[in-house]
């Protein structure tokens, strides 16, 4: 929201604009130009009829409220006609609602790719704002990137590994919406099974991969190459001997070659590394 204290006008300057609102109803739509925008309020110049003022949380939200500028012709509904300062009290929750609303819709609708800020974690995802509303981000569907996984001899909890991410922005596409409930909810992993799919276009099974080890399970080996193309090595994959302690013989961070031997229709992979070596 754009910061223009020092430029508002007085009380006696804005008064000279006051016309009459005789022929407004509470619940009718205005438009005029914003003539000044501080921390909790924002006036409104309308023309021939006064001074309207938008305030405290008839401002919606900051999403809507950080594309406004002085000198934008806006929208809003009336909630009192005259009110303490002698202006008209409007609202802009529903005008932009009714905008935010629109564009998730169509983000929804298109699949588009959109931006959601992390603003809380707990064991079974993330809270997000996207476009100012509030939507959950699961943590199934995590990127492999940001996935969260139970690496042996690790002591921190999950949900310490998943506040790391507060306050950073993923790139998510919208599952389903609900705008009754002002919710959404959204998946980080479309996006990368997206790029993913573009890129797993180029490799077959057989084909050989640098890569490296971001993650240690009991089952296994989680395997990334390519930037962000992640595939597991099952166990028995790893070496041709038998792999009695999988946390002494392989730790994150390692560079190893390994061969792809499945991409199923979910576009999961298979590694081994076994197969890169002489038996």
């Amino acid at each position: 929201m754009s910061e223009n204290i020092n430029q508002q006008p007085n009380m006696s300057d804005l008064l000279k604009h006051v016309g009459t609102a005789n022929d407004l109803n509470v619940g009718d739509k205005i438009s005029g130009k914003i003539i000044a925008i501080a921390k909790n309020e924002l006036l409104i110049d309308v023309e021939n009829i006064g001074i309207g003022i938008v305030r405290g949380k008839e401002l919606y939200n900051e999403e809507y409220l950080s594309r406004l500028n002085v000198g934008e012709e806006v929208e809003a509904l009336i909630i009192n006609l005259d009110n303490e300062k002698n202006m008209i009290e409007c609202s802009f929750r529903a005008i932009g609602k009714d905008k935010i609303w629109k564009e998730i819709t169509e983000a929804y609708e298109q699949k588009k790719t959109v931006e959601a800020k992390i603003r809380e974690a707990n064991k079974g995802g993330f809270l997000v704002k996207i476009h100012g509303v509030d939507g959950f981000l699961p943590a199934s569907q995590l990127s492999p990137t940001h996935a969260i996984k139970t690496v042996l001899g690790e002591e921190k909890s999950l949900l310490n590994q998943m506040k790391k991410y507060i306050g950073q922005v993923f790139n998510v596409k919208i599952l389903s919406i609900n705008p009754d409930a002002d919710s959404l909810v959204a998946s980080e992993k479309a996006v990368s099974d997206e790029i993913s799919g573009q890129k797993l276009s180029k490799y077959k099974v057989g084909d050989a991969v640098d890569a490296v080890i971001v993650g240690v399970v009991d089952f296994g080996l989680f395997l990334r190459f390519d930037d962000d193309l992640e595939g597991l090595v099952h166990i028995s994959e790893i070496a041709w001997k038998k792999i009695e302690d999988i946390k002494k013989e392989m730790s994150i961070g390692t560079k190893v070659k390994a061969k792809i031997i499945e991409i199923d229709k979910e576009n999961r992979i298979n590694l081994s590394i076994k197969q890169t070596i002489p038996n």
